[in-house]
Parts: structure tokens; sequence; C-alpha cells
């Protein structure tokens, strides 16, 4: 220091970047750089508001506000969204990075960790504890499996397997295949905002700190409580198989008061009415556990199809049995119209004709037996669905009813539209049709 003169201190972001060592813009350390960067990371955030974090095939996808923490039998945290927590823990960034001019804070670090944390905890507690998200994943693909498999280019299609070249089960397949933007945005607004996080120097700083720890703890309570009703619903599913229902209803019991969205396990619903059956109690679950599991007596379409009538008629359908109960019998109904050639079945069990793997496995049968008229009809409730692909499809068999009727012009119309629908590319069977490359018939 000489005389006279003071030495200032130098920020080191905003020394310029020499030649050697220039960096990227938004990666630069400058004040710009910084307030573009934690910017991106906010945007994503919000983008994960508004994107769907599950896409299903047959109904509309959900976002983050539709979906809850599931963590067991743990207190009002059901009741919480993952898009209120997103919302909320955005804002809080969003409101330091202006306060501090764009630089990173403690506050904007951390909330990049928890957002990558929050990414990670949806995927393993709905997994292991999310009963109701998994069960609509699963119902929503068994359906689309059933029109799927009626179809000419995807009859021999396999369900994936992998998942980024690793292998896992069936339910952990279906929930990772169903991920959408909006998840992967939080992902990224997390991976943008984190750093390194230096050790709490105030109040408010140590309060988020343990606040952070709660949670934690809360997410491992939640994931204990999952894994021990796991274990009681397996057990419990083994004692009623080896001929003990009265323990085996505890243990199921048990199971539910642990986590109470394990009931949406169709293996727990099957175990009850067996139970219940066992016991000389005729309910409605005991009638469903006949038809799905007949213990060696050969039941006939017929005869299911009876005992599908009074389980639904006893069983409330809002419910969580009741669910669990309808998702079966629409898939009975669906496979037993495609292999059984039997629609007279839904005169048993009404309603059914909601579900787009039913009607449409139901129109397709009314087709190819010429009751054209009935075909359009029945048709006609599947095309309503959101998924343009299977709408597609709907569209492409009332067509062809129509021109089984004689009527080329609703003919063109409906080819036209399945054609249209087709935004995947998927329906080679329409635009065959559409340019005449392919005789109308059964594909």
């Amino acid at each position: 220091m000489s005389l006279g003169t003071i030495d200032l201190p130098v920020r080191y972001e905003d020394t310029p970047a020499t030649d050697s060592h220039r960096q990227v813009a938004i990666f630069a350390r400058t004040r710009p750089a910084a307030a573009v960067r934690n910017g991106i990371g906010v945007l994503a955030a919000l983008a994960a508001l508004v994107l769907p974090w599950l896409g299903l095939n047959l109904s509309p996808s959900l976002s983050a506000w539709h979906l809850h923490v599931s963590l067991g039998a743990v207190p009002l945290v059901g009741h919480i969204s993952y898009g209120l927590v997103v919302a909320v823990l955005a804002a809080c960034a969003a409101v330091s990075l202006v306060r501090s001019g764009g630089w990173a804070t403690t506050v904007s670090r951390a909330v990049g960790w928890v957002f990558i944390a929050l990414s990670l905890v949806f995927v393993v507690t709905t997994r292991l504890v999310g009963g109701a998200t998994l069960f609509a994943l699963q119902t929503d693909a068994s359906q689309s499996h059933i029109i799927n498999s009626q179809f000419l280019t995807n009859n021999n299609t396999p369900a994936p397997t992998q998942f980024l070249g690793l292998d896992f089960d069936s339910k952990t397949i279906v929930l990772l295949y169903a991920l959408r933007m909006g998840w992967y945005f939080l992902l990224v607004a997390g991976l943008v905002l984190a750093g390194r996080l230096s050790r709490p120097s105030t109040r408010p700083q140590r309060v988020a700190a343990w606040a952070a720890a709660a949670a934690a703890l809360v997410v491992v309570v939640g994931l204990v409580l999952g894994s021990v009703a796991q274990s009681d619903l397996d057990d419990g599913i083994q004692a009623i198989d080896t001929g003990r229902p009265v323990a085996g209803q505890q243990l199921l019991a048990s199971a539910q008061r642990l986590n109470p969205q394990i009931g949406y396990d169709s293996g727990l619903q099957l175990a009850l009415g067996q139970a219940q059956a066992d016991q000389g109690n005729q309910s409605g679950l005991a009638d469903y556990a006949e038809a799905i599991r007949p213990g060696g007596v050969d039941l006939t379409l017929l005869q299911q199809a009876q005992l599908f009538q009074r389980a639904l008629a006893e069983v409330p359908a809002g419910t969580v049995a009741g669910q669990v109960l309808r998702a079966n019998v629409v898939g009975f109904l669906a496979n037993a119209t495609v292999t059984a050639k039997n629609p007279d079945l839904l005169n048993l069990v009404a309603g059914a004709l909601g579900s787009p793997a039913v009607s449409f496995s139901v129109g397709r049968y009314y087709y190819e037996a010429g009751a054209d008229t009935l075909a359009i009809a029945t048709l006609d409730r599947t095309a309503r669905t959101d998924n343009s692909e299977v709408r597609s499809l709907a569209l492409t068999y009332i067509a062809l009813s129509w021109l089984q009727l004689g009527n080329e012009a609703k003919f063109r119309q409906y080819i036209v539209a399945a054609v249209k629908a087709d935004i995947l590319n998927e329906n080679v069977y329409a635009r065959e049709l559409s340019t005449g490359l392919y005789v109308p018939g059964t594909p």
C-alpha cells in the first residue's frame, strides 16, 4: 500500500475472465450472468407447476396440484399437494434473489437442493406408499394394453421391461414411463439453483435448517410405515391362503391403518374377500373373490358376470374397494369380449361401457358381427377419450361401419377425422384406408 492510496477489495466475480479462462455467458461470475442463471432456475420451477408430472393414456394428465404427498398414516401430510410445496419454495427463492440483485443466496441454494430432493422423494414415496396414484397408472395402462392388443400394428408390441437400460419391477416401470415434463423441470430447477451451502449463521437460517431436518424425518417415518404396512399385507395374504382368515384379516386391517392407500392393492381386496367367504360371510367382496379366484371350480363367463353383478351392487362405487372391484370388472368384460366374443355379458354388469377398453372392444365386436348401428353408437363413447390415438382407432371403425351401411360420405368424413387424430402416426390402417391402399375389412 503506497502513501495516499487505499486498496479497495475487488470482488472475484467482477474481475474479467482472460481468454484462456473464458466462460459460457450464463456461467460467468458476473451479476448479469448470475441473474440469468438463477432466473432460469425460478422459471423452471414455475414450469413444473403448470406442466404435467404424470401422463395417463386415457385420462387427463396429472399436474403437481393433483398429486399429494404419500407418506402412509403420517397425519395431515396427505392433504398437502406437491404444487403447494413447489410454489412456496419458488416464491421464497424468487424473493431472496430479487433482494440480492440476482446473486445466489443461501436461501436460493437451499431451495435448489430441496427441489432435487423433492423430485426424488416423489418417485420413491409414490412407488412405495402411493397406492392411489399407482392404481390409477396401472388401471390406465391395463386398459390401453387391451385396446392396443386388438389393433393390427400394435398387436405384437411387448410391454417395456427396462427404463434407461435398467431392470425394474412392473409397478416401477409404469411409474417411470409415466413421468412427464413437469417433474423433469423440477429436477432442472434444482440443479440450476443448488449450490454450496454454508453453516447457518442467522436465526432464520437455523430455523430453516431445523425445518428441513424435520421434513426429512417425516419422509423417513412415512417410508417406514409403508414398509411395515407392505409386510403386514404379505403376511395377511399368506395367512388367508393357509386357512387362517381371522389372523389374516387382522394383519390386513393393520396394513390399512399404517398406510390407508394400500387398500388400492387388488391383492388386499381379493384376500379380504376370500377371508370373508371362508368365514361364511357372503359379502360383495366375497362374491368378487369367488369370481376372480373360483377355488378349483370351473365357472362359466356368465357365472362370473353374475358374481360381479352382485359384488358391484353391494360394494359402494365411492369406496376404495369399489374402485378396485370396478377396475377388475372392466378388465374382465373387455377381455371376455375380445376372447369369447360375448358382449351380452354387459347386460349383467351395467355401466361398464363408460370404460374406453370395454366400449372399444364391444364396438369392434359389433363391427365384425355386422351390427353396424350398434358399433357406431358404442364406439362413439370411445371416441370421446382424451387420447388422440385411441380416438383415431375408434373413428376408424366408425368409418368402416358407415361404409358397411353403404354411406360413403360418412365413411370419408370419419376416416379423414381418424387420420387427423393420429398425431403420432401410429394408425397406419386408417391412412391406408384413406388412400385406398387397403381393402376394408377386419384388420
